[in-house]
């Protein structure tokens, strides 16, 4: 019986699958993530991630993009952020960043809540996000934002000319979690939402918010943090819940 589950669980996931399109308008609290330039090429304005303004001075992120990357843990130095801009190149707000502030329970080897907050060096005028008091029913509509490598191929790390230079969404949803396990022989773990991501969404997307419909509009329900795999048209992603973690994030 699992097993015929399964089976229509991938058939209805290609059936359903919503597609990439070009944001219509860059919500205030939209992110992008940069270095301020690439640490071998030299390139300016290099998109490392995505990320959500949640206070004018904070911006929640994965925690990995700044740990665990190719060149060794980034400093606040070297990063800086685009916030409010449909084009990752220009408009928006540029600001600095003072200081990377890691999860205290992010451990790399492990994944575990995969959230890092970016201080700003200024304050941003730009409108921050409302994070979701709780997790949202799992029927409400959800959206991905962010800017991805558009072909699903993952590109050289000193290579940014297929990255999307304008903002892309998802329409997604929660994928049920057992029939994830199934699929992926991968335990979908506790405190992350488990969401359809697109190939074109998979890498560069890192950090991205994911936005959810609640009674008083759109709400910051988690942020992306990496894919587990499997054989269906979605990809199967996990995302950090960011209810369970406001007091930190707020602190």
């Amino acid at each position: 019986m699992l097993n015929l589950l399964v089976k229509f669980f991938t058939r209805l996931s290609a059936a359903t699958a919503p597609g990439i399109r070009p944001a219509a308008e860059a919500p205030s609290g939209i992110v992008d993530i940069q270095f301020k330039k690439h640490p071998t090429s030299g390139e300016p304005g290099f998109h490392c991630g995505c990320g959500a303004l949640i206070a004018p001075d904070k911006v929640v992120t994965a925690a990995h993009l700044l740990d665990i990357s190719p060149w060794g843990p980034l400093g606040a130095a070297d990063m800086q952020v685009r916030i409010g801009s449909l084009d990752r190149t220009q408009g928006g707000t540029l600001c600095d960043i003072s200081d990377i502030q890691l999860h205290p329970d992010w451990r790399a080897e492990m994944g575990d809540v995969d959230l890092a907050i970016l201080h700003l060096a200024e304050r941003c005028d730009a409108e921050p996000f409302t994070i979701a008091s709780r997790a949202c029913e799992g029927n409400r509509a959800r959206r991905l934002l962010g800017w991805a490598v558009t072909d699903g191929i993952q590109p050289a790390e000193d290579d940014q000319s297929k990255t999307a230079r304008f903002l892309n969404e998802q329409e997604t949803f929660l994928m049920p979690s057992f029939l994830v396990s199934q699929c992926t022989k991968k335990p979908v773990p506790e405190g992350f939402l488990c969401i359809g991501v697109r190939e074109e969404m998979r890498f560069g997307a890192s950090g991205a918010p994911v936005l959810c419909a609640s009674d008083e509009g759109w709400v910051l329900e988690g942020i992306l943090s990496h894919g587990i795999g499997g054989k269906l048209t979605l990809l199967p992603s996990l995302a950090v819940r960011l209810d369970l973690h406001h007091d930190w994030l707020m602190s």
